[in-house]
C-alpha cells in the first residue's frame, strides 16, 4: 500500500518497538493519522536521526519530555526514559539512579543527564545502538561515515563563513564608535577654543582636531 509501520522497521533492523522509535519519528513530522511512513517521510526521519552525533543522542531522548526547551525534566520524567530503554530491567536502572546524587528539587538538567551517562553509559546505551542498526541495515556505517565527513566540513565552513561576517560586523562598529567619539571631541573642542582667550590653547585644540581627522584609525 506504499506504507510502512514502525514496528515493521524495528523488526528489519532487529530492535524493540518503543516510545523512543515514536518519538524519533514525531520529531520531523513523519508519521501519518494512522501513524504510517510514505517512504518521503520515512527517508527524510532516517536521514536525520542517523546523522546525529555524540551528546545530540542524549538532546533527542530530553526532548521527550522537554519538548518546549524549558530546561529541565522530572526526576520521574528521567526514570521514564530509562524505562523506555530499558523496559525489562525497570528495577535496576531504578537502583542505579539512587546512586546518583539527583537534585531534590525534581528539576533533572541536561548537563546532569551528560553526567549520568559519563558515569553509567550503558543507561543510554540503546538508543545510540538503534541508530547503529539503522546505519547498519540502511546503507551501512561506511555509506553514513563519508556522509557525515561531508557534513563536518559543510558544517566547518558555514562556522567560519559566520566567524567571518561577525568579525566584518565588529570592525563596522569599531570605526562607528570611533567617529561618534572623533565627532563629539571636535565639538567639545570648537566649544572651548571660542570660550577661551588665549590664542595658543585655540591654535592647540584646532591642531588636535585637525590631527584627529588626518588619522582616522586612531583617537587622538
Amino acid at each position: 500500500d506504499g506504507f510502512i509501520y514502525m514496528e515493521e522497521f524495528c523488526e528489519f533492523i532487529k530492535c524493540p518497538m518503543s516510545d523512543y522509535v515514536t518519538h524519533i519519528f514525531n520529531l520531523t513530522g513523519a508519521l501519518d493519522d494512522y501513524e504510517r511512513l510514505d517512504f518521503g517521510e520515512f527517508i527524510k526521519a532516517i536521514a536525520t536521526f542517523a546523522m546525529l552525533q555524540g551528546e545530540e543522542i542524549l538532546k533527542l531522548l530530553y526532548a521527550m519530555f522537554d519538548p518546549d526547551g524549558e530546561g529541565f525534566i522530572t526526576n520521574p520524567q528521567l526514570l521514564e526514559i530509562l524505562s523506555v530503554l530499558h523496559p525489562y530491567y525497570r528495577g535496576r536502572t531504578t537502583r542505579t539512579l539512587k546512586e546518583f546524587d539527583l537534585p531534590r528539587t525534581d528539576k533533572v538538567t541536561f548537563t546532569m543527564v551528560k553526567n549520568l551517562h559519563v558515569q553509567y553509559p550503558n543507561m543510554f546505551h540503546p538508543a545510540y545502538h538503534f541508530q547503529d542498526r539503522t546505519r547498519k541495515k540502511l546503507f551501512g556505517l561506511k555509506w553514513w561515515e563519508r556522509k557525515l565527513r561531508k557534513y563536518m566540513a559543510t558544517k566547518q565552513k558555514l562556522r567560519s563563513a559566520q566567524m567571518t561576517s561577525n568579525q566584518v560586523d565588529q570592525a563596522k562598529q569599531v570605526r562607528d564608535d570611533r567617529r561618534a567619539r572623533k565627532a563629539a571631541r571636535k565639538k567639545s573642542r570648537i566649544d572651548l577654543a571660542r570660550a577661551d582667550k588665549s590664542q595658543f590653547v585655540r591654535a592647540l585644540y584646532i591642531a588636535k582636531n585637525v590631527a584627529d581627522a588626518m588619522m582616522p584609525d586612531i583617537d587622538v
